[in-house]
């Protein structure tokens, strides 16, 4: 999971600094389309490459848990477990898209993503071996989105899921808008 967890950060943390860190986007931006669009479409090839990832992870442990089951398993709750992962995935894109956006230097944009990436991981793990720390669980996607909770709940907390999906959507405006009046050094 931290893993998976990782590869979207990567991703979504060189996207757009990528250009700029190579010295290339002065070629690419002289090119006949304009910044909104070119990070909005930076911003989609994330997406779209978030939801193909998640999406084969997905249909693989769905295959692998129905050709090699012991017992049946609950397919809602694996869900939820899916849903988990998509939400956590997508937090972490939304930090490595806005510190691609932000920082010019890629090392500089991966560190700060890794970073938080740590940071939030253990955050939800304090919060899982403490439990008088139980709280912090609110303050992280590890936390809220923790697949011993579904299990042990068998529920899903679908406003939490679709707060990361807004904030999601909230930083891809942001990103555009930030990156339309900032200045690019070649």
């Amino acid at each position: 999971f931290l893993f998976a967890t990782f590869y979207v950060m990567r991703l979504s943390s060189s996207i757009i600094v990528k250009e700029e860190n190579e010295r290339t986007v002065d070629f690419v931006l002289s090119k006949p389309i304009s910044r909104r669009r070119y990070v909005f479409e930076k911003i989609l090839l994330v997406s779209i490459n978030l939801v193909i990832y998640d999406g084969v992870i997905a249909l693989s442990l769905l295959y692998m848990f129905d050709k090699y089951k012991i017992k049946p398993f609950d397919i809602v709750q694996f869900w939820y477990i899916v849903l988990s992962f998509v939400a956590v995935h997508v937090f972490t894109a939304l930090i490595g898209i806005i510190t691609s956006t932000i920082f010019r230097k890629r090392n500089t944009a991966d560190t700060v993503t890794l970073f938080l990436l740590g940071f939030f991981y253990i955050l939800g793990l304090i919060a899982r071996v403490y439990e008088k720390y139980s709280y912090i669980k609110k303050l992280t996607p590890f936390g809220i989105f923790d697949p011993a909770d579904i299990i042990k709940t068998n529920s899903f907390n679908y406003k939490a899921f679709v707060f990361i999906i807004l904030l999601y959507l909230a930083c891809t405006i942001f990103s555009v808008l930030y990156y339309e009046r900032k200045d690019i050094y070649a």
